[in-house]
């Protein structure tokens, strides 16, 4: 049997994806993995070497406190955090093509011109991964050849279909997307209103993609947004305990 692992896409809360990642380490071989944006890093590093792999990306993440409320000032330009993220993972990930991964391993980035999704699964996965990581106005556009991306969640944010597509027998997905409640007033700002209209949109694309999966991580993040950059510990510990509780329920159902 061929087991597809799905990594949705949500910013700071895909480290709640260590969760799962270390559970199923433990338990059953992955064969396949397709991640989009912040599901799409941890997927790599996964496909790369398991769960050391994000542990240590995590590590150097902490240990730069690249994401702290002082270096965020600092830094000013979401491209030198956004070029940051990228060199550590050039770091920790040390092949340059897709093909000498040990884990099949793809991501899903948007083409900003034709508005199509795009499966990368060629090249340099780095490249693909930030391209797939983009997300549309606070980091930059990215190119790959003759293409342009932004974050592939804009279009499939949770990917099991393209999983299906690759023959898997059963695919576990993980998604850090739900809905928290939201009190609208007067006062509410025009951003907070249009963060909450991309939340609508892609949990009902979530919803239709976590149908066709047969088990499903789902975190209790929601009250966390993908920009909640101080709290990454604190999401992680809750995406552990979470897949701590769930792996048994797996293990009855595969």
């Amino acid at each position: 049997m061929k087991i597809g692992l799905a990594l949705s896409g949500g910013g700071t809360l895909g480290i709640a994806h260590v969760g799962a990642l270390r559970q199923l380490e433990n338990f059953t071989k992955i064969d396949a993995i397709c991640g989009v944006s912040a599901g799409a890093i941890a997927g790599l590093l996964y496909a790369f070497g398991g769960t050391a792999a994000v542990d240590e990306f995590y590590a150097e993440l902490m240990s730069t406190n690249l994401f702290s409320p002082k270096n965020i000032i600092t830094l000013r330009s979401p491209e030198k955090i956004f070029s940051y993220v990228e060199s550590i993972l050039e770091k920790i990930v040390t092949i340059d093509d897709f093909n000498d991964l040990p884990i099949k391993f793809s991501c899903i980035a948007a083409n900003i011109e034709t508005a199509e999704p795009a499966l990368l699964n060629k090249g340099n996965p780095i490249k693909a991964v930030m391209a797939s990581a983009a997300y549309p106005g606070v980091f930059p556009v990215q190119v790959i050849g003759r293409e342009k991306f932004i974050d592939g969640g804009v279009t499939i944010n949770m990917p099991v279909t393209p999983l299906l597509r690759q023959n898997m027998d059963f695919i576990i997905a993980s998604s850090v997307i739900s809905l928290s409640k939201f009190a609208y007033h007067k006062k509410t700002s025009r951003a907070k209103v249009v963060t909450r209209a991309i939340e609508i949109m892609e949990n009902h694309l979530n919803v239709l993609e976590l149908a066709q999966a047969n088990f499903v991580f789902k975190p209790p993040v929601g009250q966390y947004y993908w920009f909640n950059f101080s709290k990454l510990a604190h999401i992680k510990e809750i995406g552990e305990k979470y897949a701590k509780k769930r792996i048994n329920d797996l293990r009855i159902t595969i």
